[in-house]
């Protein structure tokens, strides 16, 4: 294997052939297509997973761009952590060359040493304990290119094609494995994209069910079933309502069975979503309904009420009734605070024994709910 202008990294050979879904740019040539069960160069075993790629200020998977872009403005994450006993990870870029094993292909460091995780990254990434890589300032795909210019011929699988990978070092040496994903570099529409993601296989959209859409926020929750490739590291994302902001909870790697579960139990009403390099999810909504809480204390025949919400919001509104025979007669309403209390008094024109309930209604951030009921003697 041959690196130049960086200090050499080991390259060696993948461990699972890569499904590559590259498209010829030149307009009007063809070539064959990719079959992910025969990829036009030798198995490597030293790849031991794939890798996604970060936009370095918003935290969004990229998987296309600009060959003037520098690389610093992407993060090159692993989909698992084929190295645990490391601590820092670097990037490298190779020319896919036809007859030569991956190990042999020519070659260049594309960024520093990068610890991870990595603080001070978007959440997405900072999230991350696989091996994490940030490009270099000077660095693009396409001085990729220019120093390793691809010449292979537009009906060749090799057409366009080259490999990024994340090695990972310190405290003790280089490991062998490394993440790779393949990307086609267009130098003449100044182009790139991800040709292959995750384990080989094509990747495609991950997508997600839950096992409900209301719960009790004191003693339920959902289960978000997401299903991806294999492989293919995934970020899951939440908004919690009256929010309308996204951020990552929690990103993991899809096992063989290309499906993860994770249990959530928002106090509010919450938005999900995940996403990986190939795209993302529907976006589904889990309804919460609050807990309630109702006092009262009677002196002749006015009574003063008072309630509590878990979670507790303010400007709810809260309505008061009392229950005769099954049936709810309206005695007022009134809003919570900024934490949720409330308090209402009211003077009943008739004396006995009476039974109270309250409800509030749905908004943005949490579904209606009830409180429990008591029961005063008016004198």
């Amino acid at each position: 294997m041959k690196l130049a202008r960086r200090p050499s990294l080991s390259a060696t050979v993948a461990t699972a052939a890569l499904a590559l879904g590259v498209v010829a740019g030149s307009a009007g040539v063809a070539h064959a297509a990719y079959d992910p069960a025969n990829p036009p160069y030798p198995a490597d075993p030293n790849r031991a997973t794939g890798l996604t790629i970060y936009d370095a200020s918003t935290g969004a998977t990229v998987t296309s761009g600009s060959t003037t872009t520098t690389l610093d403005h992407y993060y090159f994450a692993a989909a698992s952590d084929f190295s645990p006993s490391h601590t820092k990870a670097a990037v490298s870029g190779f020319l896919a060359e036809s007859g030569k094993a991956p190990g042999a292909w020519s070659g260049e460091n594309l960024g520093p040493a990068t610890t991870y995780p990595v603080s001070g990254a978007p959440a997405s990434v900072s999230a991350l304990t696989t091996p994490v890589a940030k490009g270099d300032s000077s660095l693009t795909f396409g001085s990729l290119a220019g120093s390793y210019p691809n010449n292979a011929a537009a009906t060749s699988d090799f057409f366009q094609l080259y490999q990024v990978r994340v090695h990972t070092t310190f405290p003790t040496p280089q490991s062998d494995s490394y993440a790779s994903a393949d990307l086609q570099v267009d130098p003449a529409a100044g182009t790139w994209k991800v040709a292959t993601a995750g384990t080989g296989a094509t990747s495609t959209k991950p997508t997600m069910t839950q096992s409900t859409d209301r719960i009790n926020v004191v003693k339920q929750s959902s289960v978000l079933t997401m299903k991806g490739t294999p492989g293919d590291s995934v970020s899951l994302y939440a908004d919690t309502r009256p929010g309308t902001t996204y951020s990552v909870i929690t990103t993991a790697t899809f096992p063989a069975s290309g499906t993860l579960s994770k249990s959530v139990s928002p106090r509010f009403n919450t938005l999900y979503y995940a996403q990986t390099a190939a795209g993302k999810s529907a976006t589904l909504t889990v309804y919460v309904r609050p807990a309630e809480s109702l006092k009262g204390t009677a002196s002749g025949r006015r009574v003063s009420f008072t309630g509590q919400l878990v979670p507790g919001h303010g400007n709810v509104t809260v309505r008061l009734f009392t229950i005769v025979n099954g049936r709810l007669t309206l005695v007022g309403t009134t809003k919570t605070g900024s934490r949720g209390a409330w308090a209402l008094a009211h003077t009943f024109a008739t004396v006995g024994t009476k039974t109270f309930i309250a409800q509030t209604l749905t908004d943005a951030t949490n579904l209606s709910g009830q409180s429990n009921r008591i029961t005063l003697t008016l004198h």
